[in-house]
């Protein structure tokens, strides 16, 4: 029986799937804070981050925008 074909090893990988976007998720938003937003809609900075939102892109990036650029792009939440 190879290990694809065991019957709780689709679970796991799954699980390690989802574990690997949660870290990498993790990782980028601890990036972030270290080096301080950018926002991708004008470049503003911000080291504290406060009314900043940050949106999860397709390709499982992130997207980060000041307020204003925020409210532009997806209007008030």
């Amino acid at each position: 029986m190879t290990m694809r074909e065991h019957p709780h090893m689709g679970d796991y990988e799954d699980d390690l799937r989802r574990a690997k976007v949660e870290f990498n998720q993790a990782w980028i938003r601890l990036s972030n804070f270290r080096r301080g937003l950018i926002c991708i809609g004008c470049g503003a900075t911000s080291d504290l981050g406060v009314g900043w939102k940050a949106y999860l892109t397709a390709d499982g990036g992130t997207a980060v925008y000041c307020p204003d650029c925020a409210e532009f792009e997806f209007g008030t939440n």
